[in-house]
């Protein structure tokens, strides 16, 4: 199978401290009038709807760790579909809840997450 790609995209994520590297990380398309804070709001009242309204796009597979001043930091990478928006919103788990984020989908593109703050 072939699936039309324009490159890969990279996320840089620090974690919280005392947590694992995530296995992945699951970028959704943003529709440029929505924002995190509406993306927030559906995924918490109407899950279905959010994931028919922000579309997955990518995932991110980690491609490797290292300790930086104490702490493991990941890097993760994704193909990025030909048709994807340019701007995603990657959701990741934390002590009590999730927390979302927006990254670039550019190809070529690195985004930084420091979790840890």
């Amino acid at each position: 199978m072939r699936l039309p790609v324009a490159g890969t995209a990279t996320l840089v994520v620090t974690p919280a401290l005392d947590a694992r590297p995530l296995p992945a990380v699951v970028a959704f398309g943003a529709p440029s009038s929505l924002s995190i804070r509406i993306f927030k709001i559906m995924r918490r009242h109407d899950p279905a709807r959010a994931d028919a309204i922000f579309a997955h796009e990518t995932t991110f597979r980690p491609e490797g760790s290292v300790i930086l001043s104490g702490r493991r930091v990941t890097r993760y990478r994704g193909w990025i579909p030909t048709a994807a928006t340019e701007r995603a919103i990657v959701e990741v788990p934390t002590e009590s809840n999730r927390a979302a984020y927006e990254v670039r989908l550019a190809p070529g593109a690195e985004t930084r997450l420091d979790l840890s703050r």
